[in-house]
């Protein structure tokens, strides 16, 4: 998550302390918190928030908690922007075991891989939203990417996902470290050659402004 104020400084929010120092730029700020307690700033601070790659961090029922949350903290006339990804379209064997496996566990912790195709309505819903857009896009990781060199990434950007779950996975699907170093070499092949893809959805709104007219 990262909220501006108006004098373009960015404060970052996440549950995680580890944070980059080296790179940071100057005018950022990070702040350690946890969204599902509350953010920990006053009402109508920020004149833009955005969230994006959280599908996965909360349980289905506190997507409005948290949405919630977002607009306490937005200035009237502020700009909400959220951003998420579904699940893997056209996999091949090896992707099924692994991204499917992961995603299991996942679901198991109350979290709904369809809360990409909700956004919007989650929006609709928070009631003090208006001029709400919705985009949508397809990112493949073969030849209908128009561009190998973005599905060079995209293939790269999985394959460490599967390196960050490694240790689940193995004990979930009860492989040895070389089974599942070749499944992931599979899997990069698979990605390209099924041209498997996901969806990316990007839901926008201004906050209203109830005082405009007085």
């Amino acid at each position: 998550m990262a909220v501006t104020y108006p004098s373009t400084n960015i404060v970052g929010l996440d549950i995680s302390s580890l944070q980059p120092t080296k790179i940071k730029p100057k005018n950022f700020t990070f702040v350690k918190a946890n969204i599902l307690e509350g953010l920990p700033f006053d009402d109508n601070t920020f004149d833009f928030v955005f969230q994006r790659y959280l599908v996965s961090g909360y349980p289905k029922e506190k997507w409005p908690y948290v949405i919630n949350e977002f607009v306490r903290v937005l200035k009237p006339d502020g700009f909400l922007e959220l951003c998420e990804f579904s699940y893997l379209f056209d996999a091949g064997p090896a992707d099924q075991r692994l991204w499917f496996t992961a995603a299991k566990l996942v679901e198991e912790r109350g979290v709904d891989w369809n809360t990409y195709e909700k956004l919007e309505e989650y929006a609709q819903n928070q009631g003090q939203l208006e001029n709400i857009k919705k985009e949508v896009k397809q990112i493949y990781h073969g030849v209908k990417s128009n561009d190998i060199e973005l599905s060079k990434v995209a293939i790269n950007n999985m394959t460490y996902l599967y390196k960050s779950l490694k240790p689940i996975l193995l004990k979930t699907l009860n492989i040895s470290d070389d089974e599942f170093d070749e499944l992931v070499k599979a899997s990069r092949a698979e990605l390209f050659e099924f041209d498997t893809y996901f969806y990316i959805v990007r839901v926008y709104a201004r906050k209203i402004n109830n005082n405009i007219n007085e």
